[in-house]
Formats: structure tokens, sequence, C-alpha cells
């Protein structure tokens, strides 16, 4: 026996999400409205890692919260433990970063980073 299976080419567009949908054209609108006035620039392969580069820390910190509110636990307080580490860490970097040694401002400061968030997240 033969099962013929009738979509109506309709329905396809009935079961868009078309909220979520209205996002991802508005980020192509914004590419392309910049990408159109600074040609030169903003479609670059150095922008394009830049902006990558820049958006790491809170991409790391949203993916570990999705998995907090997925458990069902509404905890905020992890951008709050990230926050702070990242600004101890930059502090630290800054003043740190006389010293003569290549590496000596960046271990210093990822020791104190990771001092201030193990301490905020023990006593939050």
């Amino acid at each position: 026996m033969m099962v013929v299976c009738r979509v109506d080419p309709h329905d396809a567009f009935r079961e868009v999400d078309w909220r979520t949908l209205f996002f991802f054209i508005g980020l192509f609108v914004l590419v392309a409205v910049f990408s159109a006035l600074r040609p030169e620039r903003f479609p670059s392969a150095f922008n394009i890692a830049n902006l990558l580069n820049q958006s790491a820390a809170v991409v790391v910190l949203a993916m570990g919260l999705v998995f907090v509110l997925l458990l069902g636990e509404i905890d905020l307080s992890a951008g709050f433990t990230g926050g702070t580490a990242a600004g101890a860490g930059s502090a630290n970097g800054v003043t740190l970063s006389n010293f003569n040694t290549p590496t000596g401002g960046f271990l210093r400061s990822s020791t104190g980073s990771i001092s201030v968030s193990g301490t905020a997240g023990t006593f939050r």
C-alpha cells in the first residue's frame, strides 16, 4: 500500500516562530547597513575576530547560566561573580603590568581574579 502525504506549503510558514526570526532579520539588517557604510573596515577579518574576542567572556557566562536556569535554579549571582572577577583581573593586570617578566602580570592578575571569584562564590 502506498501512503501519500499531502502538505500544504502555507503550513510551513505558520509553524515558523516569527518572534525569534525577527532578531535574526534585525541582525542581518545591522550587518548589511554597517558593511555598506564602512566596506573597508566593518566586514574585515580583523573586525570579526575582534568582535568574537570581546564577546567570549560574556558567552561563557551565558552558557553557564543556561545550565543553571535549565535545572530550575534561578541564580543570578553568576553574573555578579563573573563581573567582579573580571574587574579584579583587569585592575590587577593594569597594576601589575609594570613587572619586567612577560607573564608576571598575567599570572598575578589571573590568580587575583580566581581568588576574588572563589571568595565571592563562597560567601554569596
